[in-house]
């Protein structure tokens, strides 16, 4: 893989290779919580939205904090993914019992 991507990148960029699967996974759980956002806006509990990004914000600079000094870009990339794991459990909960109730 680093082969091919030495071919569209420079040498000096490839150390970076290690970050990619991490982020595209923190992206990936980012994503499916956005995609339950909109039932929650559908049923227009916009708050609780603000809330869970305020909160989610939260856990995110408390373990950057906390993980960082110990594991350098290792502890943001665990930070992340954990926070917007965090994220979406909550939007998922969210959704069922907003599902269960309209039902």
């Amino acid at each position: 893989c680093s082969f091919v991507i030495g071919y569209i990148v420079h040498d000096n960029y490839l150390p970076a290779l290690d970050y990619i699967a991490p982020l595209m996974l923190a992206a990936m759980i980012k994503f499916s919580a956005n995609i339950l956002n909109m039932h929650i806006q559908f049923v227009n509990k916009i708050r609780f939205i603000l809330y869970l990004n305020i909160t989610t914000a939260v856990i995110n600079a408390i373990l950057n904090y906390l993980l960082i000094p110990k594991y350098g870009v290792q502890g943001c990339l665990i930070a992340t993914v954990s926070s917007f794991t965090v994220m979406f459990a909550i939007n998922l909960l969210k959704t069922i019992r907003l599902k269960n109730t309209k039902a």
